[in-house]
């Protein structure tokens, strides 16, 4: 079974483009966003995805996706670090082991904390990356 790996503000600038490389590897993708499918082009997987519904959160995470990896792009604006922590968790259980999380050169403090949980798991040998792109990414 070829593995899949999940992209959350799947339909942006920087989850497309991962998309395409993903794909290209021959990995399966998730696409997850508020838009849901529409706007997911093929041959990606669009799913509904809220931060702030927990209730979508299993659409990201199917059980039967052997899901590698997930990227993390939180929204601009505040959300609960709880919603994160809750779907890092959800993903942890369903054997998810590598997560990329993209920020910003000077985060909100929200991020701040987003980024000391996905580095804390590290220490369970969770591998992570935090990207922090300081040209193209949300003014705060």
């Amino acid at each position: 079974m070829s593995s899949s790996y999940v992209l959350t503000g799947g339909t942006g600038n920087t989850s497309l483009k991962i998309a395409a490389q993903l794909h290209e590897a021959g990995h399966k993708v998730i696409v997850a966003s508020t838009k849901g499918p529409e706007g997911v082009p093929a041959p990606y997987t669009g799913v509904k995805f809220d931060w702030t519904d927990e209730s979508t959160y299993s659409n990201a995470l199917p059980s039967d996706a052997n899901i590698k990896g997930l990227y993390l792009l939180s929204p601009y604006l505040a959300i609960t670090v709880d919603n994160v922590k809750n779907f890092i968790h959800l993903a942890r259980k369903r054997g998810v082991n590598r997560f990329v999380s993209m920020t910003a050169t000077t985060p909100p403090p929200h991020h701040l904390e987003i980024e000391a949980y996905i580095k804390e798991i590290g220490k369970e040998g969770v591998e992570w990356t935090i990207l922090k792109p300081s040209w193209f990414y949300g003014k705060y």
